[in-house]
């Protein structure tokens, strides 16, 4: 068979439906025509069928099943009917030779990796605001579509993969007002995107890999105030983000290299009091960063490269009490800061190059016998220890005293008061 006409009734009863798998791999079939009537067609029903190079559809129809039309990759063009409601699964996976596709404003539902691979799009994706759930992969590598992408308002997810490597979308990007989830890898390499990411506030999770490698956007980042998950590389190589970046106070984890590579970013950097790790190279390259960078009180670890490349930082770097590891070339190359690095007891453990290319002007200021001590003295990088506090207090209400372990009495404040005997009695103690 290389044309078929599907007939609308078969023995007096209506064809309303083409059964699973009925024309899968038919090699010979060149065009389909299926009937008023049907209202959905099964699993695989077409799939395979490379030759298959026209479809119509009628207007009754509603659903479209997991790979109805998968690897019909001769098929260069099909025009989804108005009543149509459900894409499933693959159903044109892998179509490589369509052209375009316009998704009615009936349809709800698209499921993963609908049309995958149907590189051969070219101009717009509009997604009409009917759709409410588009699944993983729906888009995956359709890397022809050069136009806009403009996504339905009633979505709530954007999920893993969506449009994985399409590489053409241009213009801007905006995610909707109702999206809580950008999931992974759901625009990685989308690099024809320019101007600005428009992230809306409802937005709660950006999954690992969400937005890596989109060169393209040269305008501010402007995160939701109700993001919680950063993922893994979120934002890796989007190195045209402009302006300063700030980072929500609900985020508590900065993932391995979420901003690594973002070498537009300006002015200081903030991190939340709430963070308690920054992954490796989490701010890797991350040149235009200026200003002071303080580190919060939270963080227990430092990873590899975090900080690597920050050269535009400034002033001292103090390194909280609590912080148990600093990775390798963690602040590698950050030639800006004034060589002064303040590292506490609770520090275990240095990795190697930790503040390698600005060593020879750095002076690690840190306390007896502890992992700093050892790592500035093996790694030939002067060191001051700081001096232990012995005895502390205050007299009256505003006058403040100190006692080091070299015997040191520091007074501050203002007013009059005979301390000396308390700290005597304090140290007899």
């Amino acid at each position: 068979i290389n044309d078929l006409v599907i007939p609308n009734a078969v023995n007096g009863i209506k064809v309303t439906g083409i059964g699973d798998s009925v024309f899968d791999n038919c090699l010979s079939l060149t065009s389909v025509v299926v009937p008023e009537g049907v209202k959905s067609i099964g699993y695989r029903a077409f799939a395979g069928c490379r030759s298959l190079a026209s479809i119509t559809l009628p207007d009754s129809l509603t659903s479209i099943g997991s790979d109805a039309f998968y690897g019909c990759d001769s098929l260069t063009g099909v025009t989804l009917p108005q009543n149509l409601t459900s894409i499933d699964h693959g159903a044109f996976g892998d179509c490589d030779k369509l052209t375009s596709i316009v998704i009615p404003d009936s349809v709800t539902f698209i499921g993963n990796g609908a049309f995958a691979y149907c590189s051969g799009f070219t101009g717009d994706l509009v997604l009409p605001d009917s759709v409410t759930e588009i699944e993983g992969f729906a888009f995956s590598c359709c890397s022809g579509f050069n136009g806009r992408l403009v996504l339905p308002k009633n979505i709530t997810a954007v999920n893993d993969y969506t449009f994985d490597s399409c590489t053409g979308f241009i213009g801007e990007l905006d995610i909707p007002d109702n999206v809580t989830y950008i999931g992974e890898r759901a625009f990685i390499n989308c690099k024809g995107f320019t101007d600005t990411l428009s992230i809306s506030d409802s937005v709660k999770t950006i999954g690992a890999f969400a937005f890596q490698g989109c060169t393209g956007f040269d305008k501010d980042l402007y995160l939701s105030d109700k993001l919680e998950v950063l993922g893994e590389s979120a934002f890796s190589g989007c190195n045209g983000f402009k302006g300063s970046l700030k980072i929500p106070e609900g985020v508590t984890k900065i993932e391995a290299a979420v901003f690594d590579g973002c070498s537009g970013f300006t002015g200081k950097l903030v991190i939340p009091e709430g963070v308690t790790e920054i992954g490796s190279m989490a701010f890797n390259e991350c040149s235009g960063f200026t200003g002071e960078l303080v580190i919060p009180e939270g963080v227990t670890e430092i990873g590899t490269l975090t900080f690597s490349g920050c050269s535009g930082l400034t002033g001292e770097l103090v390194i909280p009490e609590g912080v148990t590891s600093i990775g390798n070339s963690a602040f590698n190359n950050c030639s800006g800061l004034s060589g002064k690095v303040t590292i506490p007891a609770s520090v275990a453990s240095i990795g190697t190059d930790a503040f390698s290319a600005w060593k020879n002007t750095v002076t690690i200021h840190c306390y007896e016998d502890s992992a700093a001590h050892k790592y500035a003295a093996d790694n030939n990088i002067a060191y001051k220890l700081i001096k232990e506090i012995v005895a502390s207090g205050q007299c009256g209400d505003n006058v403040f005293y100190e006692l080091d372990s070299e015997g040191v009495l520091t007074i501050s404040g203002t007013g009059i008061c005979m301390i000396i005997n308390l700290i005597l009695l304090r140290l007899l103690h």
